[in-house]
């Protein structure tokens, strides 16, 4: 009964945190079900009262969330970043044609390399003995491989693509990994994740604060920084990157709000102090007119996801506009 519980109220919380996708476990439970013998498979009863208890569970955060948000919680959090990713790409992030969707199809076969590495260098291998031995595969190498196939599949189909979505079937991989690792290679372990334990307190420590100053966000923060104040709203236009908004949070308390480049003009002039960012090849299309007493930075470098060239402005409205 407490794994039970554990199993459908973690997917909840995982759905809250996650979205779907974190109801993959779902399939890989049902399809390892399919696999077991007819007296040992869960019941139908079993199966219908987790997902009652799964909803409710993930009710009690999302119900009072999609009040307090007008129902912006359903638009915005399953609307633009499930549906809407899935079926178009997504700020750019994917193929805009059909022919060009097609070729994207072996995308996260090439990414897994650099991005599961040094493990992936074992894959192959590890995969072509699993391969060998299918028709005697255990149950819990059933569920595993379950995982790493719907995960994959899913994000494959999807028409926004980015490296990291694939990240869910990670700890799959390792299970399986480790499974097939056995004594004969434990040295070569230690030393791949001794390499990487120390790659991992390399790069936050040491290159991410070296390259900052590069990108445009840290750049339009520091230009900008001197007229922000604690009440400030922040809005964008074409131009969304989490790393702007916690910069820009260092001064101000207000979150991010993404508009259309006819509403920002009206939204500058309504009270209270504001700062509106957008590249700056937009500035003449959103502000025909700047009032006198705003002021506008801004700011060259490169954007975090792509590392492709941006430039940015910033307008600012003080307090005493």
């Amino acid at each position: 009964m407490g794994w039970w519980l554990a199993f459908w109220g973690l997917l909840a919380v995982g759905f809250l945190a996650k979205g779907p996708i974190a109801w993959v476990p779902i399939g890989m439970t049902g399809w390892t079900a399919a696999r077991m013998e007819r007296g040992k498979r869960p019941g139908a009863l079993e199966w219908a009262l987790g997902v009652v208890v799964m909803l409710a569970v993930a009710g009690v955060w999302g119900i009072p969330a999609m009040m307090q948000t007008h129902g912006e919680f359903a638009v915005v959090g399953l609307g633009k970043h499930v549906v809407l990713r899935s079926v178009s790409p997504l700020e750019g992030h994917g193929a805009k044609t059909w022919q060009s969707y097609l070729m994207t199809f072996p995308l996260y076969g090439v990414t897994i390399w650099p991005s599961f590495f040094p493990w992936s260098l074992w894959l192959p291998a590890a995969a072509l003995e699993l391969w060998r031995r299918r028709k005697q595969w255990r149950l819990e190498e059933t569920y595993l491989v379950t995982g790493i196939v719907l995960v994959f599949g899913i994000f494959t189909l999807s028409r926004t693509k980015l490296p990291h979505y694939t990240l869910p079937a990670f700890p799959y991989l390792a299970l399986l990994l480790a499974a097939w690792w056995g004594k004969d290679r434990e040295r070569a372990f230690q030393w791949a994740a001794g390499g990487m334990a120390a790659l991992g307190l390399v790069l936050p420590l040491v290159i991410f604060p070296l390259a900052s100053p590069y990108f445009v966000s840290q750049r339009l923060y520091e230009e900008a920084a001197p007229w922000l104040t604690p009440g400030m709203e922040l809005g964008t236009i074409g131009y969304h990157e989490p790393s702007l908004v916690w910069l820009f949070r260092k001064k101000i308390d207000g979150f991010e709000t993404s508009m259309n480049w006819k509403l920002a003009d009206e939204w500058m002039r309504e009270p209270g102090p504001k700062v509106c960012v957008m590249p700056v090849d937009q500035l003449p299309r959103v502000f025909r007119t700047l009032d006198p007493g705003w002021r506008v930075v801004t700011a060259r470098g490169l954007k975090v996801a792509n590392a492709r060239r941006a430039e940015l402005a910033a307008v600012i409205k003080g307090a005493a506009d």
